[in-house]
């Protein structure tokens, strides 16, 4: 039976970003993404280059907190109307010090949070823990590559 590479893939979530001065953070402020969904569509020109205005864009994600305070962090961050960073960091690697030593790839979401959704839910050993549901009306999305960094900008017509 083949095994799917989702199976081995693995995110944490940020509440900041981690471009802006935010040197190694600790694995305590970053949360285990369960799930996270986004659809971005621009036209394209008969070469192939994109045009005009792009679609709103609405992240969907869901996260695993435990004790610390991101729930708090997203119900601050929905009251708030501004925007604000995410930092989604794939297959990272913690060192001894549980500080972020490295990482394969990364995404930096700036935008409003429009939706939360918190869920108690209890691990196997009883520990309390929660699923946090949430959505992010996109502003800007920035992909951190091994080679270079690629920023999308969402543009919405004045209309």
């Amino acid at each position: 039976m083949a095994e799917l590479m989702s199976n081995h893939l693995k995110a944490v979530l940020l509440t900041d970003d981690i471009r802006a001065g935010v040197a190694g953070p600790s694995r305590s402020k970053c949360s285990t993404v369960q799930h996270f969904e986004y659809r971005c569509e621009k036209n394209l020109d008969a070469d192939g280059m994109p045009f005009g205005f792009t679609g709103s864009v609405v992240l969907r994600a869901s996260v695993r907190i435990g004790a610390s305070n991101t729930g708090k962090t997203f119900l601050e961050r929905l009251k708030q109307d501004s925007r604000y960073p995410f930092t989604f960091i794939f297959n990272p690697t913690f060192g001894p010090d549980k500080k972020l030593a490295d990482y394969a790839d990364a995404m930096v979401v700036y935008g409003y949070v429009v939706e939360v959704e918190e869920k108690h839910v209890y691990s196997s050993d009883k520990a309390s823990a929660s699923e946090l549901k949430f959505s992010i009306l996109v502003s800007t999305i920035t992909y951190l590559g091994t080679d270079s960094d690629k920023t999308l900008y969402i543009t919405h017509s004045s209309d």
